[in-house]
């Protein structure tokens, strides 16, 4: 029992970090975007504030504390979302081993899913200047032409209403600096052969609050017209309640995918477990067409509009559920 319950608890620190990538997602989004969870970084409104670190950098230097705050915040959540941080759990040979220990000792739905089980990112952001090795092949780069180092030299990020964006050496010192003022802070060096290649994240520099029910912004790196932006997002009530006060409802609810992705086999089996009711909902993309004999289906919920009568019939792309 306490093995399975201490596999468990590993299973979902992996996945509340795994929720941090906070991709745009319509299907399901994460905790942070409906406003339900706040990251916040460790001292860095201290180090923000402490215009001595920043006197030889330019922009920064003649920025406010607060329009300091927000820039590297932005950085941060940026190499936070690419889930370049220092945490055990993201480590590949980690992924690995978690994996077979929980397969090994819970049983399906609470062991890791396949796709969970395939995760190899390089938690960690290349400096600028360092090219990627194929192990590395999905790191984050910090380079002159990634979307970060764009917003860096972006003079509006800085409060300056210039239309002109500083030069690539300039966006790459502004970077350079940032990551060594944040070193031992926030950010810690990745060291390969005794080079730093790059930095990450320090897992114990994140503070985990409770959201306001405000939701999360646009993010400002991949938003080049954040500026011309007026009105405040909404918040997504939908999630919020669901996550909130409904998901005790979705207890035993047990639904499986459909689509390209799956191997015919498994396709098959879940079918087969969807015909006699022992799963309840099948997410599917269109290889949910004519041909797959589904009885006495209780309801299918449309995601989009088909744009013929032929695709409605041969691509319902739903969740559905027999009686």
């Amino acid at each position: 029992m306490e093995d399975a319950k201490e596999a468990v608890i590993r299973v979902l620190q992996y996945r509340a970090l795994e929720d941090l990538s906070r991709g745009w997602r319509i299907a399901q989004p994460n905790l942070e975007q409906p406003g339900l969870l706040k990251i916040r970084y460790a001292g860095l409104d201290e180090l923000a504030a402490d215009n001595a670190l920043w006197t030889d950098t330019p922009r920064i230097a003649e920025a406010a504390p607060a329009v300091r705050v927000s820039a590297l915040s932005a950085f941060l959540d940026h190499l936070r979302t690419q889930l370049a941080i220092d945490a055990k759990e993201l480590r590949r040979n980690e992924i690995r081993r978690l994996s077979q220990r929980t397969n090994n000792i819970l049983k399906d739905p609470w062991a890791m899913e396949e796709a969970e089980r395939r995760n190899d990112r390089m938690s960690m952001a290349l400096l600028p200047g360092v090219s990627k090795t194929p192990y590395e092949r999905r790191a984050l780069s910090l380079s002159e032409r990634r979307a970060v180092a764009r917003y860096m030299r972006n003079p509006r990020t800085w409060g300056v209403d210039e239309s002109q964006p500083d030069s690539a050496q300039q966006g790459q010192a502004l970077i350079r600096k940032i990551v060594q003022n944040l070193k031992g802070h926030i950010l810690m060096p990745v060291v390969e052969n005794g080079d730093e290649r790059g930095v990450c994240l320090l897992s114990n520099a994140l503070r985990w609050t409770q959201g306001d029910d405000s939701p999360a912004t646009p993010d400002p790196v991949r938003t080049p017209n954040l500026h011309l932006r007026q009105a405040q997002p909404e918040r997504n009530r939908c999630f919020s309640n669901l996550y909130v006060n409904r998901g005790v409802d979705l207890k035993r609810m047990l639904s499986r995918e459909h689509t390209g992705q799956v191997n015919s086999a498994d396709r098959q089996e879940r079918e087969r477990q969807f015909r006699d009711g022992s799963l309840p909902a099948l997410f599917c993309s269109p290889t949910m067409e004519l041909g797959v004999d589904i009885r006495e289906l209780q309801f299918v919920h449309m995601r989009n509009i088909p744009p013929t009568t032929r695709s409605a019939a041969a691509a319902p792309a739903a969740a559905a559920a027999p009686r």
